[in-house]
């Protein structure tokens, strides 16, 4: 994603083929603007491309992965990011029904017990400790193993990370906040590597 990511479309599927991914999604923040190369690339890889949206609100806080299906479930997602663009506002913090893509939410913006069938809580490796108590145990079918990525490495990959949501937020690095960059583990992690750690 632009300003926030560091991976090209052709570094992050060579990283997949390295760590021997199979399928994998792109979900740029609000924008779809790589889903071509990214499709070419992952062909040429023998990976399985997947492709969604990573849906952003007022100050670029995330909100839900939305992924499609199919190519239906594209058109679905762009006209919904489309009409957030066209018209300003920000996007909401519950998706609409989709019929042709599957949602994934990082924080409950309602109850589990309300989730639509194609709605699901993303849960993170450092997260699955807190599950026992948390009573999301007995929601287990909505919820998902997410690891996201913004880049492969650590320090280097991370400081320039940073430097980039400085430039996005027109702000010193010194003032830019936890929740304006991702996480120092949101870097590539081996398939074997997850299911250790889920």
């Amino acid at each position: 994603s632009l300003r926030y990511g560091l991976l090209s479309p052709e570094a992050l599927v060579a990283a997949a083929r390295e760590r021997g991914v199979k399928r994998l999604v792109l979900v740029d923040n609000n924008n779809v603007s790589c889903v071509g190369e990214f499709v070419d690339r992952c062909r040429e890889a023998g990976i399985q491309p997947i492709l969604g949206i990573d849906f952003r609100g007022e100050d670029h806080r995330h909100l839900y992965y939305g992924i499609a299906h199919n190519d239906e479930g594209f058109r679905e997602l762009t006209e919904l990011l489309s009409a957030h663009s066209l018209t300003g506002k920000s996007v909401s913090a519950v998706a609409p029904c989709l019929e042709h893509a599957t949602l994934i939410y990082s924080k409950r913006p309602k109850a589990i017990e309300h989730f639509r069938s194609n709605e699901y809580l993303g849960i993170r490796a450092f997260d699955v400790n807190l599950l026992p108590k948390s009573g999301l145990l007995k929601h287990r079918d909505k919820l998902v193993a997410i690891q996201p990525v913004a880049f492969i490495g650590g320090g280097e990959d991370w400081t320039t990370h940073r430097i980039l949501r400085a430039v996005d937020r027109n702000a010193l690095i010194s003032k830019i906040s936890a929740q304006d960059c991702a996480r120092r583990s949101d870097k590539f992690v081996a398939p074997r590597d997850l299911y250790k750690a889920y």
